[in-house]
């Protein structure tokens, strides 16, 4: 039995049954969750589209941009932007804001972080909207995610979807 809180836990985790093939994009129950996890997850940048992990997220700098020191604010996560982008090759849609905000959010060097700052600029602590927190840069993951979009856009589907499931 779910407690509470576990019930009241909204995320993009579902997106994964889409991307491996085991719902369809237009099942009734992903076009059901996906408004309710862009709801309370999804927010726009000057890059495009971002997600935070879950709401009440605690992993990520203070409201004053103080860094993480056990609790803090979940920021919003780039890896999540090349996730929708994969349920949106799935579901036919256009992927290239989904490729655009992954390139914007990266930084100088080409990498791309953890987390990007989602509030107003605070330049003494060197974060600004849409740009890299003190979190993990670069994020292989994120990294790896955002060259399978492409990948997957080239071939029109998910490439790293099982071709055959036991």
């Amino acid at each position: 039995m779910l407690s509470r809180s576990q019930c009241c836990v909204v995320d993009g985790g579902f997106l994964s049954l889409v991307r491996l093939g085991l719902r369809r994009p237009d099942d009734p129950h992903i076009l059901k969750t996906l408004p309710v996890w862009d709801a309370v997850c999804r927010k726009e940048t000057d890059c495009g589209p971002c997600w935070y992990r879950y709401n009440g997220d605690g992993y990520g700098e203070h409201e004053d941009g103080d860094p993480f020191n056990g609790t803090g604010k979940g920021r919003l996560w780039p890896i999540l932007t090349g996730e929708r982008g994969h349920y949106a090759i799935a579901a036919g849609e256009d992927v290239s804001p989904y490729i655009r905000a992954l390139e914007c959010f990266a930084n100088e060097g080409g990498c791309l972080p953890e987390q990007i700052w989602d509030q107003a600029a605070i330049p003494a602590k060197g974060l600004y909207p849409g740009r890299g927190t003190g979190s993990a840069t670069p994020l292989a993951w994120a990294h790896a995610e955002y060259i399978r979009l492409l990948r997957s856009r080239k071939d029109g589907a998910p490439f790293d979807r099982p071709t055959q499931l036991t």
